[in-house]
């Protein structure tokens, strides 16, 4: 199996877990059910428009594969704030989730489980995309955060 797969596999496997964490570690955040219902619920909001939007710019783009499938560095949209806006859309959608169902277990697990494996893939993406786009991409890169805008 390919480093791809493996990091794909751990990528789920993860996200798996933490929503695990959060269904059955209920009720063990010390908020109140109702902020945390509701704010969880729009951080969940949050993370989904983001996915959303930064889909709309990968298209066809977006395979689940760290193998580049195009001959053009996107730029543009949540990609102009963030080198990963669908990874952190995610981590957002996990806390979201997390926070709703109070689950400490759960934000704890986004943080310490999936937060590094989204990391890492990351990571290994940005080596397929320097290899490709060289110039470009460390200008790039010196422009944008990698995944939190303006702080990582």
């Amino acid at each position: 199996m390919k480093r791809d797969n493996y990091t794909a596999l751990i990528f789920v496997l993860t996200a798996l877990i933490v929503m695990g964490l959060s269904w059955f570690t209920r009720s063990t955040f010390p908020i109140s059910g109702t902020w945390g219902k509701y704010s969880g619920e729009a951080i969940f909001i949050v993370g989904m428009l983001l996915f959303v939007w930064g889909v709309v710019y990968l298209r066809e783009t977006l395979l689940g594969t760290v193998a580049l499938v195009t001959d053009q560095l996107i730029t543009a949209g949540p990609y102009h704030w963030v080198r990963h806006p669908l990874y952190l859309s995610m981590i957002l959608i996990l806390i979201g989730i997390s926070l709703a169902l109070r689950s400490m277990w759960g934000i704890i697990g986004v943080l310490a489980l999936f937060t590094p494996t989204v990391v890492y893939r990351a990571r290994c993406e940005e080596e397929a995309l320097a290899n490709k786009f060289r110039g470009e991409w460390e200008a790039y890169v010196s422009q944008t955060s990698f995944l939190i805008p303006w702080l990582w």
